[in-house]
């Protein structure tokens, strides 16, 4: 609806513009109509698309001016829809606990396989699990978020110590890959990873930011690969501590909302 009324507004701006071509042969009032008109088309032609983009968490869907995240973890299942005698197709999420549906609509049905085929990939890819991976050495405990990054950060470089604790790298990044892990988990073990990681390892925790829906979780993955283990990158550090301490609280209020005092 808001896209067809783009349209209707960018014909009038067009007509506005001929008549006052016609009317004025002011250039100055051609270019000024001319300007918007192509304004508001560009606006319609974005407000009218849908893009999705699928994480190994989740995924997001972004509809004209609307944003909506998706996470695995609430998802039944994914099913496809063929039309018999039309070329579109539909994908269809079915969430736990709900009767309602999520369905993202395709003309071209190839689109909605393709879709169907990554969200089911990235589903059967979840559980993989942490293996032999300690988590409570990734632990914040009662240290400051400063002293925890800190921390993480010297870790992977105390070598002895880290195998010690059945730690390895591939460890830590099935942590990060994780999208079972608690988000703090995920997140540290990727402050434990940044600072000792080839250009090989630099691009696997690149693309675990990238493909992570989570906004949040996001952002603390994407700092991680900037913090270095001396003080170069003190600025980092102080975003990462902001961003770690909103995804603690948000943890929180989670726990919050499921605990019996708070039903």
């Amino acid at each position: 609806m808001l896209r067809d009324l783009l349209f209707q507004i960018g014909g009038l701006v067009v007509a506005g513009l001929a008549a006052a071509r016609a009317l004025e042969g002011a250039s100055a009032s051609f270019g000024v109509l001319a300007l918007a008109s192509l304004l508001v088309a560009v606006l319609a032609a974005r407000v009218g698309r849908t893009m999705i983009d699928v994480g190994i968490d989740g995924m997001r869907i972004r509809e004209g001016l609307r944003t909506e995240l998706i996470a695995f973890h609430d998802v039944e299942s994914v099913e496809l829809e063929r039309h018999d005698r039309a070329r579109n197709g539909t994908v269809i999420l079915r969430r736990k606990g709900e009767a309602r549906q999520r369905r993202i609509s395709f003309d071209d049905a190839s689109r909605a396989e393709a879709l169907h085929q990554r969200i089911r990939e990235a589903m059967e890819a979840r559980g993989a699990g942490l293996g032999a991976l300690d988590v409570q050495m990734l632990d914040r405990g009662d240290r400051t978020f400063e002293a925890w990054i800190e921390a993480l950060t010297q870790l992977a470089g105390r070598r002895h110590t880290f195998r010690e604790l059945g730690a390895s790298n591939e460890a830590l990044f099935r942590a990060v890959e994780d999208p079972d892990a608690r988000p703090l988990t995920r997140a540290a073990a990727a402050i434990a990873l940044g600072p000792y990681l080839d250009a090989e390892g630099r691009a696997r925790l690149s693309t675990a930011a990238s493909t992570t829906v989570a906004p949040k979780l996001r952002i603390a993955l994407q700092i991680a690969l900037r913090i270095t283990p001396d003080a170069t990158s003190k600025d980092a550090r102080v975003r990462l501590a902001e961003t770690l301490a909103e995804l603690d609280e948000a943890e929180a209020s989670a726990r919050g909302a499921i605990s019996p005092e708070c039903r």
